[in-house]
């Protein structure tokens, strides 16, 4: 039995939703969606968004693949890194903490 996933558009408040950085085979759900004034970024990983493999085997490069995907989801919904208000970030090991918050204040300085 050979299966298809159909992709039909998606409408939120009238205005189609389409995420042309967000390959077809990942999850679905949405990168960014702007409520009233707030824009919320969600599932931004050190992967590759073509191969789906991550970036490097180092975390430094894994946490500026996953920066510039936040930074193009704010411009995609016309916004910038300026307006960040809050971040959630999830890591694995304690050891990348510190290498985390430097590579997150230095991408922010840019």
């Amino acid at each position: 039995m050979n299966w298809e996933v159909k992709y039909y558009p998606e409408y939120w408040e009238g205005k189609k939703l389409a995420y042309p950085h967000v390959p077809k085979e990942h999850p679905k759900f949405a990168r960014s969606i702007v409520v009233g004034n707030f824009i919320f970024v969600s599932g931004c990983t050190g992967q590759d968004t073509i191969e789906g493999k991550p970036t490097s085997e180092e975390f430094e490069d894994q946490m500026n693949m996953a920066l510039s995907k936040v930074k193009l989801a704010m411009e995609e919904a016309g916004s910038s890194m300026d307006n960040i208000v809050k971040t959630l970030m999830l890591v694995k090991r304690q050891p990348d903490y510190g290498v985390m918050r430097t590579t997150e204040v230095e991408y922010y300085l840019k």
